[in-house]
């Protein structure tokens, strides 16, 4: 279960900390009695004592059981440049729920979306979590409700216990989306990444470079050693992601720490840039998570393969590649947009036209990655004026990578 560190316990807490323990009513606790009681819930499904934990298979309450995607991440930015937040909190960023056997669904049940986060909170009565919210969990260039929106949207409709019908028709509406944010900000409090790495003698400065293995090895002491992973653009940190399973459902269950799923994306060595400071390197970016994802346009080609992607997002063997237009994306990542109009996988089939919402990719390299996997496939290799369609991942006869070649 994850604890607290003694440090964060004691007498050596920054101006955050103390202001945080004092706006937001934290009491010296351990983190694993926190994190259970905290954004507990009166009117979800009651799970049993003897629940399993998310991604055990065989399992048949969604209610009580993340089966499908169970490991959870907490993330965080360190959005320094322009400074976004207090300049000694990384802010929240979101948490996420991972699939078990790798990669990530996104905007999995749209019936379950909302459009308005702020007004949810306050018909709930919850004033007291918008205001940590409106301090702690910050949008770069945009609104804060623009990214709370994105984040519960994006992944908060792909938990199952999150489910509204796991809740009684007594159940006050939208209590699913309160109990949401209660739980991501009452996990988020626990981890004040900002205090782990002072406690360990490393701060923010641009005058030197600090060992990437050193910010890994102070964060995992409070995770009871587990790994964790960074994020780094341009060879200066952006974000934090911690990993856990979870017992019980999101509203009231535990998270058990786990390791990370993949390495940190930095250097042997990074910058820890104070807010409101460039990178020492002059390149100014620093926000969002740091995507780093240059725009501009391209074709999209398969590795091992012949022909490349045409603009209805098809695959074609006889003709001309088309181009696609590169963008970030707002909250991270990159969009695709081709003649047709915006790219996204519909239907688990990767579509451009009309009408599409812009789908959120990334980007490793020049490879494009969806839902965290970087693999494609395709029924069998087109011939002749055949276009056929691809889809993520490598459940299908023929797979490849998705290149994206600048032009």
């Amino acid at each position: 279960m994850v604890k607290l560190s003694t440090f964060f316990l004691g007498t050596a807490l920054s101006t955050h900390a103390v202001y945080s323990a004092s706006l937001f009513g934290l009491k010296s606790r351990g983190f694993s009695s926190l994190i259970e009681r905290a954004g507990v819930s009166d009117s979800h499904e009651q799970c049993p004592v003897d629940t399993p934990l998310s991604c055990t298979s065989g399992t048949t309450d969604s209610c009580c059981v993340e089966a499908t995607n169970g490991l959870f991440l907490a993330t965080q930015f360190w959005d320094f440049y322009p400074q976004t937040g207090p300049s000694n909190l990384f802010t929240t960023h979101g948490l996420w729920s991972d699939k078990c056997s790798g990669g990530y669904d996104q905007y999995c049940n749209p019936s379950w979306e909302i459009t308005n986060v702020t007004e949810i909170l306050q018909d709930l009565g919850e004033e007291d979590l918008l205001q940590k919210m409106n301090y702690s969990w910050k949008n770069m260039g945009k609104t804060d409700e623009d990214l709370w929106l994105h984040e519960f949207n994006k992944h908060g409709t792909c938990m199952s216990t999150v489910n509204p019908s796991c809740y009684p028709e007594t159940a006050e509406k939208y209590r699913y989306v309160g109990d949401f944010f209660n739980r991501v900000v009452s996990i988020q409090d626990q981890l004040p990444t900002y205090d782990i790495l002072a406690q360990a003698g490393i701060v923010p400065t641009t005058e030197k470079k600090y060992k990437t293995a050193d910010l890994e090895a102070a964060l995992s002491k409070h995770v009871q050693g587990k790994t964790v992973r960074l994020g780094c653009t341009n060879g200066a940190l952006q974000e934090v992601w911690y990993y856990f399973k979870l017992k019980g459902a999101v509203a009231t269950g535990s998270f058990v720490n786990e390791n990370a799923d993949s390495k940190s994306s930095c250097p042997d060595e990074l910058y820890y840039v104070p807010k409101g400071q460039p990178t020492p390197s002059g390149n100014s970016s620093g926000g969002s998570g740091g995507s780093g994802t240059s725009s501009g346009k391209g074709y999209l080609k398969l590795s091992g393969q012949k022909g490349c992607i045409i603009s209805s997002g098809n695959w074609f063997t006889s003709g001309t590649c088309a181009s696609f237009q590169l963008a970030q994306a707002e909250f991270g990542g990159v969009t695709l947009t081709s003649s047709k109009g915006p790219c996204n996988v519909v239907n688990n089939v990767f579509s451009c036209k009309a009408g599409n919402t812009l789908g959120q990719f990334t980007q490793d390299g020049n490879t494009i990655v969806y839902g965290g996997q970087s693999k494609w496939s395709a029924d069998h290799v087109p011939s002749g004026q055949e276009q056929l369609t691809i889809t993520p991942g490598s459940g299908k006869s023929v797979t490849f990578e998705l290149q994206y070649e600048s032009i």
